[in-house]
């Protein structure tokens, strides 16, 4: 087994990983195949930052012969006992299971430390950087959510130019040479070491996309960090409001710009009459951003919580408290129901991305009233 250590410069920071740097750990595998039991495992890279010098280090275990699985293992799970966060890209769905079947061949027992990390399905100990970032795909236009698919679109380039499948038959072609031609076996492993070393320090740069993620997270957090710098509120030709834009600082440190267009819910209610704008548009810069919202004129309804402590008054299309609905004679009263108990209101409404049941059952727009057409409007 060799052991290949490397400084890189690639910087990354806390925020964007959600965890202490110094706790943190990157692993990547490369197998020469996808069953455990079938194919070989052949290179193990990690990459840990010192925060003495505050670079990012990283280390690979190469299988030069093919009875130098067990002991790469090992060293990777000595490594792992350090760190409380381990990090990967799909090792999820392959990483982790191959080495725990591996770790079954050969009768290793995990401690209890790497035991909640590799076993951890919650997420909290072992973060897979694809599955944070693959609810990002549609939302910012990307076509793909592979790891280099996700590089090009930040605009980084890598000298490595193979995929693990590319490098199957490099690896197999490198243990022949290793003992017939050494002089070409040196370049093989070259390239075996950069496609692995390029995985690795790619996935510093793809952690910068979870700040998108961040951002688009409805949280206590993101309202501390959302700061409102401008608000424009621009009219028709009637001089009724038409749009409005929000201008803000957002502090997240996004690695490129972004024009997000995001659908409104879509009701099914025939009775729903009212024109909501198809979309909203949100900008995005560094710091920056501004939400461009289309405003709706309508009559609309806000819809009381608990119907059976009101009355439905016909004549005036809306439903009263029993308090006030006691003066009002029994026969131009009805009790209210949950498609009756509203108050009208004409007005300039700001569309909601949420549903309307969202709307009502969560504190995300606290004080804000949500109202909609119907009480089966899932538009508000």
């Amino acid at each position: 087994m060799k052991t290949i250590q490397n400084t890189i410069t690639t910087r990354t920071d806390t925020a964007t990983l959600g965890h202490p740097l110094e706790q943190c750990i990157f692993f990547d595998i490369e197998t020469t195949g996808l069953s455990p039991r079938a194919s070989s495992l052949y290179l193990i890279g990690s990459l840990i930052y010192n925060p003495k010098n505050s670079r990012w280090e990283m280390t690979q275990w190469f299988a030069n012969t093919y009875r130098d699985e067990a002991a790469m293992i090992l060293q990777f799970l000595e490594t792992l006992e350090q760190y409380t966060y381990l990090y990967h890209f799909n090792g999820k769905t392959f990483d982790i299971p191959y080495i725990l079947q591996k770790c079954g061949k050969y009768h290793i027992e995990l401690s209890e430390h790497n035991r909640s990390i590799l076993q951890d399905t919650s997420g909290e100990y072992s973060i897979d950087l694809l599955t944070n970032i693959r609810p990002l795909k549609k939302k910012l236009g990307i076509p793909k959510a592979g790891q280099t698919d996700l590089e090009r679109w930040l605009g980084c380039v890598r000298e490595d130019t193979y995929s693990g499948g590319d490098l199957i038959p490099v690896y197999s072609q490198y243990m022949q040479d290793r003992l017939l031609h050494p002089e070409h076996a040196e370049e093989l492993e070259h390239f075996l070491l950069l496609h692995n070393h390029d995985d690795m320090e790619g996935m510093l740069t793809v952690c910068r996309m979870l700040h998108y993620r961040h951002l688009f997270e409805v949280t206590p957090a993101l309202e501390q960090q959302l700061q409102v710098t401008e608000i424009k509120i621009h009219s028709s030709d009637e001089e009724a409001p038409s749009h409005i834009d929000i201008y803000f600082r957002h502090h997240a440190g996004l690695p490129k710009s972004v024009s997000v267009s995001t659908s409104y819910p879509v009701t099914k209610d025939a009775d729903c009459t009212w024109t909501l704008p198809e979309k909203c548009h949100l900008e995005l810069d560094a710091d920056t951003g501004c939400l461009h919202v289309q405003m709706v004129s309508a009559e609309l309804k806000y819809f009381l919580p608990n119907p059976k402590d009101y009355y439905y008054l016909p004549s005036e299309d809306q439903a009263v408290h029993k308090s006030i609905a006691s003066f009002v004679e029994p026969s131009h009263r009805k009790k209210a129901t949950s498609a009756t108990c509203y108050i009208r209101k004409q007005g300039i409404f700001l569309p909601s991305l949420l549903s309307h049941k969202e709307a009502t059952e969560t504190n995300i727009l606290q004080e804000v009233p949500a109202f909609a057409q119907t009480y089966r409007d899932k538009r508000c």
